[in-house]
């Protein structure tokens, strides 16, 4: 993307660079997706021989 801009013309300096973060954030959901339908599932029973 910044060459991108840098061949139309823009200039770029070293400051507005260092204003970038080199994380991708916007697949994150802050506090995650979960499926709760599964809490209400029961577990099998605990089978010590298997």
């Amino acid at each position: 993307m910044m060459r991108q801009l840098l061949a139309e013309g823009w200039e770029i300096s070293a400051a507005d660079v260092a204003q970038l973060s080199p994380y991708l954030t916007g697949h994150i959901s802050r506090f995650g997706v979960y499926a709760t339908d599964v809490l209400r599932l029961r577990p099998d029973d605990f089978d010590p021989d298997q």
